[in-house]
């Protein structure tokens, strides 16, 4: 049998291998660089997950590469332990390489009362606000940041596992988080419960887990019956959950 010529070798694995840079040009990838916020050096070991999937482990100097992304938002969250979770949301277009830089702080192993309470005389109205029906409210159910920071959580859904009456539902476009007492009223069908930022209604685009990071939330307040009347009251039947944000910027206003 004759065999094919060195030229007609070359080619051939060109045209194999050209489709496939194609496709793969096409992907999006997104290099992460973690560091302790108070010494600025790499954190190696750090746990990437991106939409909710472990996509790698920090090296040495700190870094790790995820490749093979879709265009659109993802949510990212960064773990250590010993360090408060971070979490990211992206915006990638087709074949984009983005570099994040995370900053991880330790966590505090101090829960001493004081803290909560220092909080809780915040100059923000809102937090104010927030921290006072927790104490007070006999209705609502809490969660604050100190529950949060205790929890070790890294999405968003992970704040409601073991609230009562809560119940934390997948899906095929990310969990959801409905009122038992709700879905029960409801005869079988879903009943999403309003969502509130900052005092303002705020109407989903996304899964839950990538529209909040745990990292940017002060804490989260639900009512699933008895709500009161400036969360909608008895017209919200599915019940209400009240996210308030760490930082004192203009509240979202998207409805």
């Amino acid at each position: 049998m004759r065999t094919a010529s060195r030229p007609f070798l070359l080619l051939l694995a060109a045209l194999l291998w050209y489709p496939a840079r194609s496709a793969a040009a096409q992907g999006s990838a997104v290099v992460f660089t973690v560091f302790a916020a108070e010494t600025q050096a790499p954190l190696p070991g750090a746990q990437v997950s991106v939409d909710g999937r472990g996509r790698g482990v920090a090296d040495a100097q700190g870094v790790v590469r995820v490749e093979g992304l879709s265009p659109g938002r993802h949510g990212a969250s960064v773990t250590l332990m010993g360090r408060i979770p971070r979490g990211v949301r992206i915006d990638l277009t087709a074949g984009e390489e983005r570099e994040v830089m995370v900053v991880m702080e330790a966590l505090s192993v101090t829960l001493a009362p004081l803290t909560a309470a220092a909080r809780a005389r915040s100059r923000d109205w809102r937090i104010e606000d927030f921290y006072r029906r927790a104490q007070n409210s006999s209705t609502g159910r809490f969660i604050t940041r100190a529950k949060i920071e205790e929890q070790n959580a890294i999405r968003f859904t992970d704040l409601f596992y073991g609230v009562p009456g809560v119940r934390v539902q997948p899906g095929p476009d990310g969990n959801t988080v409905r009122s038992t007492r709700a879905l029960s009223m409801s005869q079988g069908g879903d009943c999403p419960p309003r969502f509130f930022v900052d005092g303002f209604p705020y109407t989903l685009s996304g899964p839950v887990d990538v529209e909040f990071g745990v990292t940017e939330i002060e804490g989260v307040e639900m009512y699933f019956g008895n709500v009161p009347a400036q969360w909608g009251g008895s017209s919200a039947m599915c019940g209400v959950i009240l996210v308030w944000t760490r930082t004192s910027a203009a509240p979202a206003t998207r409805s």
